[in-house]
């Protein structure tokens, strides 16, 4: 009954040594050990670890359950909170229920570090009501510099039932990288179900992450997909990430999307999309979204919203709180599809994207049929400002128009039920060349 902290099958607690400069990367290691059994505490509770700093952990496996004694912070599966480390060839078979926040199948929280032929295949839940419980099916919360490679999770990723929350992913349930340390992963997947039908209240909730913030440099995720059943949440949901935003004005900061995808049905509220719910400076290259996604307002087979820019608080009331000039990066979309039926109870929806501001489609096309009460599209439900219209191909097969604007001729293309005020920035443009709609609207 006492409150417990820092508990692991192995080792409680393992930081860097007295004479170690902060900045040193490893020196401990943590090499060949295995955990079974059942290990419950209140803080900082991992199957091999509670806490662990500058350590290679190689060769390390745990099947036992992580449980919480009360409401509180950092369950993982093999290691609670990492910092400055590396994990190689190890596992986590148990399922992880934490009591308040920052949850994982195999690391709670990992700062600056690998993750190399890993995986993690317990279901991951959290007890209490936080709003923010980075539940994650590998890393509940991952920041300043990660790098994931030949990794994955297979386990449910569910916060608890009837409660809002947000950050939820089948990989990662938050990643974040500070100035000049970025974030990659290659070759890594989800397939657990993330959220649930019947508990509709989570925000930033991903196949493979949930919310994804840049302030600088670039964040890559290649070769990579989710395959699980469905992705269910509230706002800012996808097939593959929930959210993607940066914060800094005048950042060049960028995710990039190549050659990965997301076959799991889709549903949510507001920016939903099979593969992103919403986001702001991504380049998508060759991928593509399969399954079928539902919402009310911008929702699309491939994206909900994708936009250049970054927001500011006038966003949530004002358009023009989108700015394009605050970046040098611009958002695009290239060699890539979306099949999945989509359907809109509100406003705006498009074959592969609710909406699009100030960004580029290239070689892109969507297949699924789309419905919406108002404003759907083939390809785009909604482009926002000057959109010169290149090779576009939208009435095969009896189908819509590409794009729900007042007219698609080259340069005139407005959403009709939106007025343009002030100045369109020279940058403010969205470009769609050779991309097409091949069904019903």
């Amino acid at each position: 009954g006492n409150y417990s902290e820092y508990y692991g099958g192995i080792v409680g607690m393992m930081l860097k040594s007295s004479n170690q400069r902060d900045n040193a990367f490893t020196s401990n290691l943590l090499e060949n050990n295995t955990v079974a059994g059942y290990i419950k505490g209140s803080k900082y509770i991992g199957g091999v670890s509670g806490q662990i700093q500058h350590t290679n952990i190689v060769n390390n496996h745990s099947s036992a359950a992580v449980d919480y004694r009360y409401d509180d912070d950092y369950f993982g599966g093999l290691v609670a909170y990492m910092q400055n480390g590396n994990i190689t060839d190890s596992s986590a078979t148990g399922n992880v229920s934490g009591g308040d926040e920052i949850v994982g199948g195999l690391v709670g929280e990992f700062s600056t570090g690998t993750i190399l032929r890993s995986f993690a295949t317990g279901n991951v839940t959290t007890a209490d009501t936080d709003s923010n419980p980075n539940l994650g099916g590998l890393i509940g919360y991952a920041h300043s510099g990660i790098t994931i490679t030949d990794s994955y999770a297979t386990g449910n990723v569910t916060p608890k039932t009837g409660y809002a929350s947000s950050e939820n992913g089948g990989l990662i349930g938050k990643l974040r990288s500070t100035s000049n340390q970025v974030a990659t992963i290659t070759n890594s997947y989800a397939s657990g179900q993330v959220g649930s039908a019947g508990n509709p209240f989570s925000d930033k909730v991903g196949g493979l992450i949930g919310y994804l913030e840049q302030p600088t440099d670039t964040a890559t995720i290649s070769n990579s997909r989710y395959t699980g059943t469905g992705v269910f949440g509230r706002d800012r949901v996808g097939g593959l990430i929930g959210y993607i935003n940066f914060r800094d004005s005048g950042s060049n900061a960028l995710t990039l999307i190549d050659q990965s995808y997301s076959t799991g049905t889709v549903s949510g509220r507001d920016y939903v999309g099979g593969l992103l719910g919403q986001a702001f400076n991504t380049q998508i290259r060759e991928s593509y979204a399969s399954g079928n996604v539902s919402g009310a307002n911008q929702v699309g087979g491939f994206v909900g919203e994708l936009a250049t820019g970054y927001t500011d608080p006038t966003y949530y009331n004002n358009i023009t709180g989108i700015d394009p000039s605050y970046t040098n990066i611009k958002s695009s979309i290239a060699d890539s599809y979306a099949q999945g039926s989509v359907t809109a109870t509100g406003n705006n929806a498009g074959g592969l994207a609710g909406s699009v501001l100030y960004a580029d489609v290239t070689n892109a096309y969507a297949s699924g049929a789309v419905s919406a009460a108002n404003g759907a599209g083939g390809l785009i439900g909604t482009n926002v400002f000057d959109m010169p219209v290149g090779e576009l191909y939208g009435y095969e097969n009896g189908g819509g128009p590409l794009v729900a604007c007042s007219s698609i001729a080259a340069g005139s293309c407005y959403y009709a039920s939106w007025t343009q005020t002030g100045t369109t920035p020279t940058t403010a443009t969205n470009t769609v060349t050779n991309s097409f709609f091949d069904n019903q609207t």
